[in-house]
């Protein structure tokens, strides 16, 4: 049976790795591109990641293209201690055989809608900048998309301020521009995605499960001690790869529909996602919001996935 075809769009990151990992390993779907764009490194360097962590995976036949370098509007900002696409070269992933391929990755993602036509699901676990610049370029084709599933924003609190998502926060009016396009959205934000944890013994438990397994459990005890201040949950959260399970397995996520907007005029607010939950407003549901995981059957199915890899 041929899988779903998929769109991945990332900033590899150590998340965005375990999340292409998970995609790769699942027959469920079929990877028809990655697309990389500037976030928690630059473009360049999340592009090189990307193409190593297909090969440590054995798919260096899956296309993948460098896409924006910087925010749509503004300056591109540190991303401190955020920013950890640097361990994913201290982890020792392989030289990649491939480069990149010549489209941008706007005009790759573009040629896989219509290689697709209406089945496409694009996986974002990045900023927005990629997607809301192929809807600016390629109005036409925003209603070949299947649905949009995107790692980002929060209801709650932030993780780069007190009340913004990285993600979000990286390119705000990229994600304006992508929330209001009238796509079939669903978001895993940080209240979800900080409830998929890994305990440290199930991370431990894939250090034998080939050269993958030992990779992601490297990456996972390396992570942990970075998220010991936002939790005093002992597990580290699999963020990214949450929005890649609610493909696979939708049922594992509860998700509410609802209005979902983003700030980009406070100083104190800026990126923030206003997630009308409750609604007590009469905005447009634009949003499938993720509100629960089933955090057991999640890592059970995540570790069975790492260890078909190599």
């Amino acid at each position: 049976m041929v899988g779903v075809p998929v769109f991945l769009d990332c900033d590899p990151g150590h998340d965005d790795a375990l999340a292409m990992l998970l995609a790769i390993a699942s027959p469920e779907v079929e990877i028809a591109g990655i697309s990389t764009v500037a976030g928690t490194a630059g473009v360049e360097a999340t592009t090189r990641h990307a193409l190593q962590v297909v090969e440590l995976a054995g798919r260096p036949d899956i296309p993948v293209a460098s896409g924006c370098g910087r925010p749509l509007v503004r300056d591109p900002v540190p991303v401190g201690e955020l920013a950890t696409a640097g361990m994913l070269t201290d982890l020792g992933l392989p030289e990649p055989r491939h480069g990149a391929v010549e489209p941008h990755a706007v005009e790759l993602l573009a040629r896989s809608v219509r290689e697709h036509r209406d089945r496409l699901t694009v996986v974002c676990t990045a900023p927005l900048t990629n997607i809301a610049l192929f809807l600016r370029m390629h109005p036409r084709l925003a209603d070949r998309v299947h649905r949009l599933v995107l790692m980002g924003g929060s209801a709650t609190l932030g993780n780069v301020t007190p009340s913004a998502e990285f993600n979000i926060w990286s390119d705000p009016e990229a994600a304006k521009i992508v929330l209001g396009s009238g796509l079939d959205i669903t978001m895993a934000g940080l209240d979800v995605t900080f409830r998929a944890q890994i305990l440290p013994d199930e991370a431990e438990s894939l250090r034998t499960a080939g050269r993958c397994g030992e990779f992601v459990a490297d990456i996972l005890a390396t992570v942990a001690a970075r998220h010991s201040h936002y939790s005093n949950r002992p597990g580290t959260p699999l963020h990214d790869a949450v929005a890649v399970a609610e493909v696979l397995w939708p049922d594992l996520v509860e998700k509410v529909k609802c209005n979902v907007a983003v700030e980009t005029g406070s100083a104190l607010t800026f990126g923030r996602t206003v997630v009308d939950r409750w609604g007590v407003t009469t905005l447009e549901r634009n949003v499938a919001y993720s509100a629960n995981v089933d955090r057991d059957r999640f890592v059970e199915r995540f570790v069975e996935r790492v260890r078909r890899l190599p």
